[in-house]
């Protein structure tokens, strides 16, 4: 990670763009995010529903190109969320995360195996990550992730119904 950071290297695009990350100097592509956040608050606090849903982005030009908020590039989950949802469907949404951590972390308490235990923990990880991406990026409506994201939820309600015991008779 040094190395990246500080090494010699600087005609690698990808080196850069971690570089940049990590430079908290002026960042161009940050002070136009700042002021996009900045001209939608009003539109925020104006439309406590939003805008309704694939109303901003790519989507919105597509789906609803006469709208507002069509174009505006929403630069994280939770920002599509607020201007399409507003307000109270964030409120939604931050519940449903905390309503996932917070069966992960009860069954894990809750459980004795050990194997079990192991296996809600990570995913109890994976949510946490998941949620804290979904502030910089949007995470949980992309094809792949969505996948998995969805998986996850269905292995959480299955897991305490499944039996890891194993018979081990060879």
């Amino acid at each position: 990670f040094i190395i990246i950071l500080y090494g010699p290297i600087y005609g690698n695009y990808t080196v850069n763009r971690i570089r940049s990350a990590f430079e908290f100097s002026d960042d161009a592509s940050m002070s136009v995010r700042d002021v996009n956040r900045a001209s939608i608050q009003p539109y925020i606090h104006k439309h406590p529903m939003g805008g309704g849903v694939m109303t901003s982005g790519t989507a919105g030009v597509t789906y609803n190109p006469q709208h507002r908020l069509a174009g505006f590039p929403p630069d994280s989950g939770m920002l599509r969320m607020a201007i399409e949802q507003g307000p109270i469907g964030l409120i939604f949404i931050c519940i449903y995360y905390f309503v996932i951590l917070k069966v992960c972390i009860s069954k894990f308490y809750r459980n004795k195996d050990p194997l079990l235990r192991n296996y809600y923990l990570a995913l109890t990880g994976v949510y946490f990550t998941i949620f804290v991406a979904e502030f910089t990026q949007e995470i949980i409506g992309q094809l792949p992730s969505s996948l998995l994201f969805y998986s996850l939820l269905a292995i959480i309600v299955k897991l305490d119904k499944i039996d890891l015991s194993t018979n081990n008779s060879n």
